[in-house]
């Protein structure tokens, strides 16, 4: 706020005033005090300034007026920015609010994937039965086939092919027994505990976004913009006679 007030509004006043009255020398003069800065837990910063000027007792009305319209710039120029970060701050908050509606959205598909593995379980477990029970009736099959070539006390190229079409049925079912125990004893569990992480996150990611929320909403409502606490007045006269102490009184900050 110093700077501005040192480097914009203060020339632009003096300048005007100057112009206004139709006097080039610099008649007045407008110091700026040291700017007082202050923040809170939200990482809002207020800052109050004063600003002064010296002259005579017939420079009171110009040097109140002075003072006057640099309170007024300022204010109105921050005023502009404020009603800008407000906008920028309420755009936010829609963006946030639209985010947690997401992050509730994915949450609620998270049961409805529970349900898909639990069916696939459910289906491998039938898959499963009927594998068994190929390999148990191969097994049958084969043990006959033998109890044949026993009897005959030889193989003929018939009881070869059965022994050989047997043992690769068996092969393969079993092959495809171990796949699907696979997925039911180790590859479901690991999807159902990939859930249960999801779920946990996204209630994390959703209370961490109600905090986003609720930190826009309280700069929302408690948005300050500058404003002027003291009107320019008239400090004791000095002992220096004739000497006027003019005062201005500047606090706040944007946000």
């Amino acid at each position: 706020m110093q700077a501005n007030l040192e480097d914009a509004y203060i020339p632009v006043v003096l300048a005007k005033h100057a112009k206004e009255e139709g006097y080039e020398d610099a008649r007045y003069f407008v110091k700026v005090g040291g700017e007082e800065k202050k923040g809170d837990s939200k990482g809002n910063t207020n800052s109050s300034i004063i600003i002064e000027s010296n002259g005579s007792e017939k420079s009171t009305l110009a040097i109140l007026e002075i003072h006057g319209r640099i309170a007024k710039l300022l204010v109105d120029d921050h005023a502009e920015q404020s009603e800008r970060l407000k906008r920028e701050f309420a755009q936010e908050k829609v963006r946030a609010e639209h985010k947690l509606e997401e992050l509730v959205e994915n949450e609620a598909l998270l049961p409805r994937k529970q349900e898909l593995i639990n069916e696939r379980a459910t289906l491998i477990k039938r898959q499963i039965a009927v594998t068994e029970d190929l390999i148990s009736t191969a097994e049958k099959d084969r043990s006959r086939a033998l109890i044949s070539a026993v009897t005959k006390e030889s193989i003929d190229q018939s009881l070869a092919t059965t022994f050989l079409l047997l043992d690769s049925t068996m092969s393969t079912n079993r092959e495809k027994l171990r796949a699907l125990e696979e997925q039911l004893f180790v590859q479901l569990p690991q999807e159902r505990i990939a859930i249960d992480r999801e779920t946990t996150e996204q209630k994390r990611l959703q209370i961490e976004q109600k905090q986003v929320i609720d930190d826009l909403v309280f700069q929302i409502e408690n948005f300050k913009s500058t404003r002027v606490s003291l009107e320019p007045s008239r400090l004791p006269r000095l002992p220096l006679s004739g000497t006027l102490y003019q005062t201005l009184t500047i606090f706040g900050g944007i946000g």
